[in-house]
């Protein structure tokens, strides 16, 4: 077994070790995630596996084979436990890119196109969380997006051909979700006393 084969493994394997305590932190009502965000990522989800699958991957299809499970599990699990239920501009504009992505894909059956449209889709469909984490960080369980992060890094090292189609998706989870549990892990900032003299 080459290391890049074993670092797809270990992507997986970060993935869905992550994803258990996020399924507890939900169930629990302590992680309150966005329900069109975890229904946008679950589409990107699929269409990239399937995209990636035809652009030539085998090696780094563990992690986002194990997102396409935990992005529909985690997205009912929004919908069921109250979670944000507001849905934006932003959010129904993902779901529109998401849809014209795969009808291009559709059309075009090039997987370089699909992979780059969608690969921007879920950029775009990440932003709701970023702004979660960056108003109010801790609001994500700490620990998923660390081992998440590991998965990313790790899926990094998996990428056995360096092309465009196949290295977009990994550079894309590797940036992102990082990014997360970074503005996760702040620290809360003070609550602002109003002083007599400012008001």
């Amino acid at each position: 077994m080459d290391y890049q084969i074993a670092s797809g493994y270990l992507s997986g394997t970060f993935e869905f070790v992550g994803a258990l305590p996020y399924l507890h932190s939900i169930i629990n009502k302590k992680t309150k995630p966005n329900r069109a965000t975890w229904l946008i990522w679950s589409l990107v989800s699929v269409i990239l596996f399937c995209t990636y699958y035809l652009s030539g991957a085998r090696a780094t299809l563990w992690q986002p084979g194990a997102a396409v499970l935990f992005n529909v599990v985690f997205a009912f699990l929004a919908f069921r436990h109250s979670g944000m239920s507001r849905v934006g501009k932003l959010d129904a504009g993902c779901f529109l890119g998401a849809m014209l992505a795969l009808i291009a894909w559709g059309l075009t059956r090039n997987p370089l196109i699909g992979m780059t449209v969608i690969v921007i889709v879920a950029i775009i469909g990440s932003v709701p969380t970023i702004l979660k984490v960056y108003e109010n960080p801790g609001s994500e369980d700490r620990l998923t997006w660390l081992l998440w992060s590991l998965a990313a890094l790790a899926n990094l090292f998996a990428v056995k051909s360096w092309t465009f189609a196949i290295a977009l998706y990994p550079i894309e989870v590797a940036v992102v979700i990082p990014l997360i549990f970074a503005l996760n892990l702040r620290k809360k900032p003070p609550k602002r006393v109003a002083c007599f003299g400012n008001q």
